[in-house]
């Protein structure tokens, strides 16, 4: 797999709670898997609750891979998984935290880096990110929430 975009997601209005299942959606619709990293397992488990209830009128197929699992995108397209090791060929890979990129870049076509533009010290980790992408000339895309909650892209490099 080839990575070929990385789009930064920079919340300011609501949580990772209230904006991942909307994207997450739009993922499963375009028939993509996915691959939803956090190291903490209770995060994970509230955004399992999220997308089992965000709307009554769709259903989001999903699942949490535990230590003793392997990732099957036939049964669940999309994935929530606290083991990078399990990353594999994944078209998104949405990280809610920070991550070493050498860790994923081979092993997914496309990033989702999702920030709680509200705490500096996430803001500057997704700054460095940024910077380690584009000195590796990956095409990135930055996306900001506005104060309505919707997502306006405000940079684009390589693209």
């Amino acid at each position: 797999m080839a990575l070929n975009q990385v789009a930064f997601y920079h919340l300011q209005k609501t949580g990772v709670l209230d904006s991942l299942p909307v994207l997450v959606d739009k993922i499963y619709g375009l028939g993509l898997k996915a691959f939803i990293y956090h190291p903490d397992e209770s995060i994970l488990s509230d955004l399992d609750k999220t997308l089992w209830t965000y709307t009554p009128l769709s259903f989001i197929p999903h699942e949490i891979v535990g230590a003793n699992q392997e990732v099957d995108y036939e049964r669940a397209p999309i994935v929530l998984c606290n083991d990078l090791k399990k990353l594999h060929n994944s078209n998104v890979f949405i990280t809610l935290t920070d991550y070493k990129i050498e860790d994923v870049s081979a092993k997914t076509d496309r990033i989702v880096d999702m920030f709680d533009g509200r705490q500096d010290q996430d803001v500057q980790h997704a700054r460095d990110r940024w910077q380690a992408y584009a000195t590796k000339k990956v095409p990135c895309v930055y996306w900001t929430q506005s104060p309505v909650g919707k997502w306006e892209k405000t940079f684009e490099k390589g693209i």
